[in-house]
């Protein structure tokens, strides 16, 4: 076979590679074109239906697309988070009914806990503003011992766990050493879990830190537009 030949079937089968690359390029392009907007709202819908769920299940009333109503806030002191993460406000004939924050468990056994926490709030004693309602989110913890709050995997045992976070506020209790499990003060608020205690004291600390932050920033929240963000 002459060098010709050789050379001539070389750069065919590099032409036939490239056609193929392209191909191949412009089906995966065509296919996330098509399926970018489905994906956005498939995520859009579970989301709010989260939502809905954390204020419905509170008897919460809204009237407002909760997922428009949302700014982004850049905290680390009390929220833990190095990106943005969502304050949600839900508003009831243009009354905000519910503030849910989207905050971060830094010091969870396995690492971060994402929570959704759910205020109503009392604008005329901030300390009075109360728990409504918790979920987790995401989490890496112990699959028997640290999950116990996840509702997909426990949904009996994590909503009574969660519940004893219902109507608590920075002034029940006052005491803020109280703010944590029973392994670490007799008064204590919370329970810890058998062979866990890590996890619900990582919770009930991001929980409790989420009453602060909003006591300290509620001006800030509720006067921002929405969908802006802002670094508190």
């Amino acid at each position: 076979m002459s060098n010709l030949n050789i050379e001539h079937k070389t750069n065919k089968s590099i032409f036939i590679f490239i056609i193929i690359s392209i191909s191949i390029v412009l089906i995966v392009t065509i296919v996330y074109l098509l399926t970018k907007n489905i994906i956005e709202d498939n995520k859009d819908n579970h989301q709010r239906a989260v939502l809905d769920n954390l204020l419905q299940s509170s008897n919460i009333k809204f009237n407002n697309n909760i997922l428009d109503s949302v700014i982004y806030v850049k905290n680390n002191k009390y929220l833990h988070s190095s990106n943005y993460n969502s304050i949600y406000l839900a508003k009831n004939k243009d009354k905000i009914t519910a503030i849910i924050i989207e905050t971060i468990a830094p010091d969870g056994y396995n690492g971060n806990i994402n929570v959704l926490v759910a205020i109503s709030p009392n604008f005329i004693n901030l300390k009075d503003s109360k728990i409504i309602n918790i979920k987790i989110t995401h989490h890496e913890e112990t699959p028997g011992l640290g999950d116990k709050a996840d509702e997909n995997k426990y949904p009996k045992k994590a909503y009574q766990w969660l519940n004893l976070f219902h109507n608590t506020s920075l002034n029940n209790p006052k005491d803020h050493k109280k703010w944590t499990v029973k392994k670490d003060h007799k008064d204590a608020i919370i329970d810890s879990w058998t062979g866990a205690t890590i996890t619900p004291r990582a919770i009930t600390k991001a929980v409790y830190n989420s009453l602060i932050f909003f006591e300290k920033y509620h001006t800030k929240i509720i006067n921002s537009e929405y969908k802006q963000k802002i670094t508190l």
